[in-house]
Formats: C-alpha cells, structure tokens, sequence
C-alpha cells in the first residue's frame, strides 16, 4: 500500500507498544502504550528539518546522517532490518500541535493505567541533540515502529487493520 502511493503520505496510525518502562518500583510490570496519531511517511528527513529551520530563521542548512541501522526498503517510509519491517514517520511540530497523539497506557491484560501512575516509570524524553545543535528548537520527530506493532493504518480513505485487538 505504502509503495504504490509516490512520494509523501499523511497516515493516521494506531499502535500498541512497549512503552520500556523502568523496572525499579514499578508495580505494573510491563506497560504498554496504545497510541492512536497522524503521522507523515515518505518525506525525506533533512528537508523536514531545513523548512523546520526556515521557519524560526535558522540560516545553516541542515545535513542528515545516513539511517543509523538497517536499509530502506521502500525510501522514507519502509525500513527492514534482521528480519522484520519498520514504518519510518515523522512529524512536526506544528502536527502535533493541530493534531496531538490519543495516548492511553495498558497492562499486558488490558487493564487501562493513569498517566499519572505510569509516569514516574516511563523513560524521560529527549529531543534531538543534532537539531538543537543546528539551532532548530520545533524539532521534526522521526519513529522507526515495527510493523508487528502497528494494529491499523489509514491513508487517503482507506483502513487497513493488521492486528486484531
């Protein structure tokens, strides 16, 4: 589906991961994440970041690393990697700001969990240090997400549901 659309593609994206919780006081164990997005794919990363840093004035052009592990598959949007299949997406700030993720935290029985109690254990956030480097402060946020984890993505209309619930 991704392949045969060129170019770049706004996806809405629902996913069920492992939210990587620390071990040390957590009472729930293993925490998952079930988070439900707008997303992009298929838009290269160092343009992102060069129109993100036009917008706040940055005058240095950005240059990309190459993808850290794996190899493309599909250009932008699909990564293979020993063995199983990512959806490379990123977003902006002013996505998120428009449209922020609906995240809700979960047990592995599918007990719903606070935001409140879960956050103490989650991994704290960063941004990217290469950015922030170049001066770009709206950071272009970048996800490689296994498609094992991926339960349903919809794009120009179309729902494809890959995981059951």
């Amino acid at each position: 589906m991704l392949a045969s659309h060129k170019g770049a593609a706004f996806l809405g994206l629902d996913t069920l991961t492992d939210a990587k919780a620390k071990k040390t006081g957590n009472p729930y164990g293993v925490i998952l994440k079930r988070a439900r997005c707008v997303t992009q794919t298929g838009v290269g990363y160092e343009g992102a970041v060069n129109r993100q840093g036009d917008r706040e004035g940055v005058d240095a052009e950005f240059i990309a690393d190459r993808l850290p592990w794996g190899e493309w598959l599909v250009p932008n949007k699909v990564i293979t990697h020993k063995g199983k299949l990512y959806l490379r997406t990123q977003t902006t700030v002013g996505m998120r700001r428009k449209r922020p993720a609906i995240v809700r935290y979960l047990t592995p029985n599918g007990e719903r969990l606070t935001k409140e109690s879960v956050k103490p254990f989650l991994p704290e956030k960063t941004g990217s240090a290469k950015q922030e480097a170049h001066g770009v402060t709206g950071e272009v946020q970048v996800r490689a997400i296994a498609l094992d984890n991926v339960l349903r993505v919809r794009v120009n209309g179309e729902t494809v549901i890959l995981k059951g619930e």
